[in-house]
């Protein structure tokens, strides 16, 4: 009965591997089919069509078959699902966003062609046992792991090793040659392999957005960006676009109509007849990103434009402009074709042009704050929220403050003080919608609050949110922009020492006499203290030279001023035989006592116990001497035990140790027996 059982269900089995197989090779078929008819490149040939599949199927990105597909339907459950992503639930809406994840398919499949995925081993594998074969230059960023081929490894994309010269490196790459604790090519991710020396791109980006996805940078954005005065009825920041990207701006807002021609654009803020077009600003912007090439920008338009001021606009910046945006590549990708702009408009988007919709892309709060001392709206506006189906979205924190409804200098000034901006920021990463990140802060008049070190206070917020995060520094890092705000919880921001111009957060300063600056308070024992002021040093440590030897000054239990000094010298817990040129007892550990070595040596030490010869104002060490020992105190005391100190004999004078001693008869010093 059982091996009946087994014969009927192996055929079973043969059919269903078999209809399995078919079905797969039908959907790569498809799946090419709608690679080479949809991508903007030129036709991918057969060979070069089977060889992407088989990458594709191994890339652990968006790329793997089922991912891609997926897309498109997680899109439909987001417009679909009662709590899904987007606020806008109108069929249009869903048309359009469907039409947004077929065109970003179609510009991943573009990108990230012969993506293979990489992951670090502890050991090398042995040549014989692999091969190179799926190996690509072509490695998207975020793929770039620390990959060990063979140690006698050739043909080798980014990031892959053993090389010993650039002709081990496919095409124009080169060969990393790392040295003892180099960490190895800054675009590779994870850890090298012992001695490895890894293939790398030197034409890959670099700088802060390379190796980052879009919800994990954080940026400083203009709100009403082309709003200056003198050009518009309400103007909402002082300066153009060149300056703004020139002082760190990296995200912009325009307001941008037809005009009445219906084929140009303009720009205005506030109404009346006041309104420019901005393609002179734009074109100073356009100017700065090409100096800049790792430069990355987002534009958030408030937009009215048709179709031809998208195409207008689109045209503008070119071939900078990201077109298919898609979120899970990082922005080096982009960068490394020179695509630098990212568009994001709230209506009439055109992926395909490079004009992205807003609520696809950025999540953000309500913007009408009116108490600038009140913590701003965090009510969700618009746009997707966590979690979001694994899709990548940026989070969008508007943050001005305007109590009727204009740019408001004096409000900027109150609300970009650090702390409070930190504060808000925690309140806006606890919101449910934001996942607990912010990716960029909206802001009026963003030069508006104080300086310190030539860096304007909301870049001191950037500062400290792209290397901390909202919680502040921790306990010893960096704030060198010297403010107390810049550090977490109650930590204090302070010099790490006299000598040393670096502030580090710590736990308390001082103002030192005669400075005008913060100093950190040492608080362990045996740390410098170069002001030599007790409260440099935490507690009850005061500081004083670490020895009447040594004019370095640290924080010590205990000082002294020694006999006709003027400064503090620490206590020492010096050991038996330490020398101790303090003189004085307390230097010595416990009981131990500080005097001459002997009477013959001036140089004081710890010893047991002292004496003061007769006729002496000094301490002298009692000596431990053995039976045959010289004793030239001619004090027993210096003697071990019940020894005794006299003269060797009646005709040597030479006093030492023995077991008993006489006085001879007329004589007035003792003589051993």
């Amino acid at each position: 009965m059982l091996k009946l059982q087994r014969v009927t269900v192996l055929p079973l089995a043969l059919c269903f591997l078999f209809l399995r197989r078919e079905m797969i090779s039908s959907y790569a078929a498809v799946q090419e089919h709608i690679i080479s008819s949809t991508s903007t490149s030129s036709t991918i040939s057969s060979t070069t069509a089977g060889g992407n599949k088989s990458q594709l199927r191994k890339s652990k990105s968006y790329l793997d078959k089922n991912k891609v597909t997926k897309m498109t339907q997680d899109n439909k459950k987001q417009i679909n699902s009662k709590d899904g992503g987007f606020v806008d639930t109108s069929s249009d809406e869903a048309t359009r966003i469907n039409d947004d994840a077929k065109s970003a398919k179609n510009e991943k499949v573009e990108i990230n062609k012969g993506i293979t995925s990489s992951a670090y081993t502890e050991s090398p594998p042995s040549a014989s046992s692999t091969t190179n074969e799926d190996s690509s230059k072509h490695r998207s960023l975020q793929s770039w792991a620390y990959e060990n081929i063979s140690s006698t490894g050739t043909n080798l994309g980014i990031c892959q090793g053993d090389c010993d010269s650039d002709n081990d490196c496919m095409d124009n790459l080169k060969c990393w040659q790392r040295n003892r604790g180099d960490a190895g090519p800054s675009q590779c991710t994870g850890e090298a392999f012992s001695w490895y020396d890894y293939c790398y791109d030197p034409d890959a980006p670099t700088g802060y957005f390379a190796n980052l996805h879009i919800d994990e940078i954080f940026i400083i954005t203009t709100h009403n960006s082309l709003a200056l005065p003198g050009q518009v009825f309400s103007p909402n920041q002082n300066h153009g676009l060149a300056t703004q990207f020139d002082d760190g701006i990296r995200g912009f807002n325009f307001d941008l109509y037809m005009d009445d021609d219906g084929e140009s654009i303009n720009t205005s803020h506030g109404g009346g007849d006041w309104n420019y077009n901005p393609k002179d600003q734009i074109d100073d912007l356009i100017s700065k990103l090409d100096d800049n090439k790792n430069e990355f920008i987002i534009i958030q338009l408030q937009s009215n434009l048709n179709d031809n001021g998208n195409e207008l606009l689109s045209s503008w910046f070119d071939s900078r402009l990201v077109k298919n945006f898609d979120s899970s590549v990082v922005l080096g990708e982009y960068l490394k074709k020179g695509q630098q702009v990212l568009i994001v408009t709230d209506s009439n988007p055109n992926p395909r042009i490079g004009i992205h919709r807003t609520q696809s892309i950025i999540s953000e709060n309500d913007y009408s704050w009116t108490s600038r001392y009140s913590t701003p709206p965090m009510g969700h506006r618009r746009g997707p929220t966590h979690p979001n189906y694994g899709v990548r979205f940026m989070r969008n924190m508007n943050y001005f403050s305007s109590l009727t409804g204009t740019g408001d200098m004096v409000a900027s000034y109150v609300v970009h003080d650090v702390g409070r901006a930190l504060g808000n920021i925690r309140e806006f990463e606890s919101q449910d919608y934001t996942g607990g990140r912010v990716n960029t802060l909206m802001v009026d008049y963003y030069r508006q609050g104080d300086s310190a070190k030539g860096q304007y206070e909301i870049f001191m917020v950037q500062d400290v949110m792209r290397k901390a995060g909202s919680n502040g520094f921790e306990l010893g890092q960096e704030c060198k922009y010297t403010w107390d705000d810049l550090c977490k919880g109650d930590l204090e921001c302070g010099k790490t020492s006299k000598w040393d111009d670096t502030y580090i957060c710590c736990e308390d300063t001082i103002v030192p006499f005669g400075w005008t600056t913060d100093l950190c308070v040492q608080q362990n024992e045996g740390d410098l203290c170069g002001t030599t002021e007790d409260a440099e040093c935490a507690g009850s440590l005061e500081c004083g030279k670490k020895n009447m030897n040594d004019d370095t000054y640290v924080c010590c239990d205990e000082t002294f001023v020694p006999l006709g000094w003027t400064t503090d010298v620490c206590a020492q817990e010096l050991q038996e035989g330490d020398k101790c040129p303090s003189t004085r007892d307390v230097d010595c550990t416990g009981s131990l006592e500080c005097g001459k070595r002997s009477r013959s040596d001036s140089t004081y030490v710890c010893c047991k116990d002292t004496y003061v010869p007769f006729g002496w104002t000094t301490d002298v060490c009692k000596q431990e001497l053995q039976e045959g020992d010289k004793c030239p105190s001619t004090r027993d005391a210096d003697c071990a035990g019940s020894l005794e100190c006299g003269k060797r004999s009646k005709s040597d004078g030479t006093y030492i140790c023995c077991k008993d001693t006489y006085v001879p008869f007329f004589w007035f010093t003792d003589v051993c027996r």
